[in-house]
């Protein structure tokens, strides 16, 4: 055997122990297992303080590690998106923040009807039967106005002693908040409620409380549409005032008399 061949069959066993060795070393490498990025909630849109989480307000999104990393934003494998409509947002979100699981609260949550009340405002539930709370067909999120009915004694200058049956708007257009404890009313339909939960100033709380001990609280529902001659602030329109018995009845204002009687004369009044 010549030395060339010996040469060429030394190369040979060369080559072959290093395809070996690298083929070894090629099954020994670690799989690379891909590692499926976490997903947090964010918001969509502004979401201001108090509004009710719609279900295109949120969103999952994949977010740097160094904020997925941060236990006290909402990620995907804790929760579904469904889970949070009918939510309240505790404090305002941008569009594209990442969510927190302590910037909402649901309905049944401590603090959850506390953050849908604007800033500076109350809450006061009243109590209502069927025919004062509008059959039932006041749900959260509408608008009404407060009437109060009583009787009361007329003041000085008229006949002391007679009383009168007197109604008056003495709050207008404020939000309710709750019906009984539901804060929202997903099926739409009429809610035969015994409480009413109204969003008023810190006066107007003072107010109703008087109102409740003086007579009977109705609510007055108010039309989805804004109407120009309603006032937004509270206030009473220029066209709502107290009624009494006799606006209502001709005939209590006609017949309605007593006979006065000053030493020898005799006069009778109407009233």
């Amino acid at each position: 055997m010549s030395g060339r061949t010996i040469l060429f069959l030394i190369l040979a066993v060369v080559v072959g122990f290093g395809v070996i060795a690298v083929r070894n070393r090629m099954n020994q490498q670690p799989e690379v297992q891909q590692v499926q990025a976490t997903k947090i909630l964010v918001a969509t849109r502004d979401i201001s303080q108090g509004s009710f989480i719609e279900s295109m307000d949120l969103e999952w999104k994949e977010m740097p590690e160094e904020i997925t990393k941060n236990t006290a934003y909402i990620n995907e494998n804790t929760a579904s998106l469904d889970s949070f409509s009918g939510a309240i947002v505790r404090r305002s979100l941008r569009q594209g923040d990442p969510v927190a699981a302590a910037a909402l609260t649901k309905t049944g949550e401590g603090g959850f009807l506390s953050a849908v009340l604007e800033p500076g405002m109350r809450a006061v539930s009243i109590a209502v039967t069927a025919i004062s709370g509008n059959a039932g067909f006041v749900a959260p999120g509408d608008r009404v106005d407060l009437v109060v009915t009583h009787r009361a004694r007329l003041p000085r200058g008229e006949l002391t002693g007679i009383e009168t049956v007197i109604s008056d708007t003495f709050i207008n257009n404020r939000r309710v908040v709750a019906v009984d404890q539901m804060l929202d009313n997903p099926d739409n339909k009429a809610m035969i409620a015994k409480t009413v939960t109204v969003e008023v100033t810190p006066k107007e709380a003072e107010m109703i409380s008087v109102a409740a001990e003086m007579g009977k609280i109705s609510l007055v529902l108010h039309s989805l549409g804004n109407d120009p001659k309603v006032a937004a602030n509270g206030k009473k329109p220029e066209d709502v005032g107290a009624v009494r018995d006799t606006d209502i009845s001709k005939m209590l204002e006609k017949n309605t008399s007593v006979r006065v009687i000053r030493g020898d004369k005799s006069e009778k009044i109407g009233f």
